[in-house]
């Protein structure tokens, strides 16, 4: 037999599902409209040097990434590991 243990209303309250607080919608929208933002313009910085001597390129051992799509695809995919990449990328370039 379980003893029977009395909860306050208001932790009652709080572990409600329908009291959930939900996150400002700003608490989002800045972060992705950065991150979408970021990838246009690697996208446009890569394609505007594509086929020049300054195009970027990034080659780790036999993974090669040379288009402007590769490089928005990745970006978009793994935007904390391939943003950094483009940029030392970009700087070897030129």
């Amino acid at each position: 037999m379980q003893a029977y243990v009395p909860v306050a209303d208001h932790v009652r309250a709080a572990a409600s599902w329908d009291d959930r607080v939900m996150p400002d919608p700003l608490l989002i929208a800045v972060p992705v409209l950065i991150v979408a933002a970021l990838v246009v313009w690697v996208y446009v910085d890569a394609s505007s040097r594509a086929g020049t001597p300054r195009q970027v390129v990034a080659r780790i051992g036999t993974f090669s990434i040379e288009t402007p799509l590769q490089w928005l695809v990745l970006c978009v995919v793994l935007m904390i590991g391939f943003l950094p990449l483009y940029l030392v990328a970009r700087r070897e370039c030129g």
